[in-house]
């Protein structure tokens, strides 16, 4: 791996906007601990409430690596409304730039130790509806801002090309699934993790099955 690193360090023809190089070595996760959601309701809200969970699993000490199984690619929606475009003079163009303004390129840094490596990266993105509703597309001389949700329909969805299917006792389900790697300890792993579960508020007509 010294080896590798030393070639790529001597690369001095980066692109400049290129993120700095990580060497590190392939490290064998094995599973650890299972969860899955379901109920009488529909995908969105089903995903939305895994990444919920996963964000707090994340947030705990022994926990560092969550996959949502079943995930189907996000879609966000935004519908101009033309006649609100053109009585505050804007653009497409003009919608454009201000939703550009608000999905900044990530900025990525790394922690490193003896015996790991964790990458960081800090951005400002809006993800959700009610995020990208309150985009400013422009400001008058009063301070009067219009947003974004003030001249669209924004909703979230899934791209046309998803054909993900995943079923659990006969309903809607989504699993996400904690792995450890050889440093890991899987017994507080799970301590953790159970508290996190037992404790959570899914949800109405939501419900979690777990470990399996």
């Amino acid at each position: 791996m010294r080896d590798v690193k030393s070639k790529v360090d001597a690369i001095y023809n980066f692109p400049a906007d290129a993120e700095n190089p990580v060497i590190e070595k392939q490290a064998l996760k094995e599973h650890a601990y299972s969860v899955k959601i379901y109920g009488d309701t529909d995908r969105q809200t089903l995903q939305t409430l895994a990444e919920r969970i996963k964000i707090d699993l994340l947030a705990q000490s022994q926990i560092s690596n969550v996959d949502i199984k079943g995930k189907a690619e996000k879609l966000l929606s935004v519908e101009i409304d033309e006649a609100k475009l053109e009585s505050y003079g804007l653009t497409l163009s003009d919608v454009q730039t201000a939703i550009n303004a608000e999905s900044s390129s990530a900025l990525s840094t790394s922690l490193r130790s003896e015996d790991q490596i964790v990458r960081l990266k800090v951005a400002r993105q809006a993800y959700y509806a009610e995020q990208f509703a309150q985009i400013p597309v422009i400001t008058d001389p009063s301070g009067t801002v219009i947003r974004l949700g003030d001249i669209s329909r924004i909703e979230d969805g899934f791209t046309d090309q998803t054909y993900t299917l995943a079923r659990y006792n006969g309903m809607n389900g989504i699993g996400l699934e904690m792995t450890v790697n050889e440093t890991g300890d899987v017994i507080k792993l799970v301590e953790e993790a159970d508290k996190v579960i037992k404790n959570g508020k899914p949800l109405r007509h939501c419900r979690i099955m777990f470990p399996w």
